[in-house]
């Protein structure tokens, strides 16, 4: 099982911990909240799993979802999201 809270991200004002068997739940869940609760513009799960955030194509794939790059606390939220799944630079789900 595999867990990651709004805590974990930098959000210090939301208990929310979404859990799942894998990253991919994790993350997916993760998106959902926080697009509905945070307001956050995020990209696909799958381009948060697949890419890392210094890669050229994270950074383009962003830009398609910001309608150019996303802001600094967004970035740090998804860098924040990888590490505390432990998804290395070119390591994929």
């Amino acid at each position: 099982m595999k867990e990651v809270s709004c805590e974990d991200l930098g959000i210090e004002t939301c208990d929310y911990v979404a859990r799942g068997e894998d990253a991919e739940e994790v993350v997916d869940e993760m998106v959902t909240h926080l697009e509905e609760e945070h307001d956050m513009d995020m990209p696909e799960p799958a381009v948060i799993l697949d890419t890392y955030p210094d890669d050229d194509t994270f950074i383009q794939e962003l830009a398609e979802v910001f309608t150019g790059e996303p802001d600094e606390e967004t970035r740090l939220v998804l860098q924040r999201l990888r590490d505390e799944l432990n998804l290395q630079e070119g390591q994929a789900v």
